[in-house]
């Protein structure tokens, strides 16, 4: 068996095609797309529940960090 490094061009009609293809054939794995919605959520859930340092400007935020 062999491995092959070829470099598609996604932002092309017939790259997305073809990478489009390869995913179904299982070939390559499927990217989860979460675009830091999770982390936006452990935040926000942080904030509610107190777990946040709170700062009147950034020297301030500096002297906390130390």
């Amino acid at each position: 068996m062999a491995t092959y490094t070829i470099s598609i061009n996604e932002r092309t009609k017939e790259g997305r095609g073809i990478v489009e293809y390869l995913r179904e054939k299982g070939l390559i794995p499927t990217i989860k797309a979460d675009n830091g919605a999770e982390a936006t959520r452990r935040a926000l859930k942080e904030m509610r529940e107190g777990k946040v340092t709170r700062c009147r400007d950034f020297d301030e935020y500096l002297k906390s960090v130390k």
